[in-house]
């Protein structure tokens, strides 16, 4: 996943996707919704790899879960 260039406000990581580098969602301030559909992706364990507003849409028990429990992010089961 680049760095985000575009105003978008929701993003779906398709389940092919294996990891998310630190800063991938850079520049993408009104990005509200991430879905997560591979729930063993790697995921940048820092602070800047998803932005502070965006709520994390993934399964229950996955790497997405413990970056947003980990770093005080939204996350929703689904």
């Amino acid at each position: 996943v680049q760095t985000c260039a575009l105003p978008i406000s929701s993003v779906t990581i398709p389940e092919g996707v294996t990891s998310i580098q630190e800063g991938a969602f850079d520049e993408c301030s009104k990005l509200k919704t991430i879905r997560i559909d591979n729930p063993k992706c790697k995921i940048s364990m820092t602070e800047n790899t998803f932005p502070k507003q965006a709520t994390i849409y993934a399964a229950k028990g996955s790497t997405a879960q413990t970056y947003a429990e980990t770093f005080g992010r939204k996350f929703v089961a689904i």
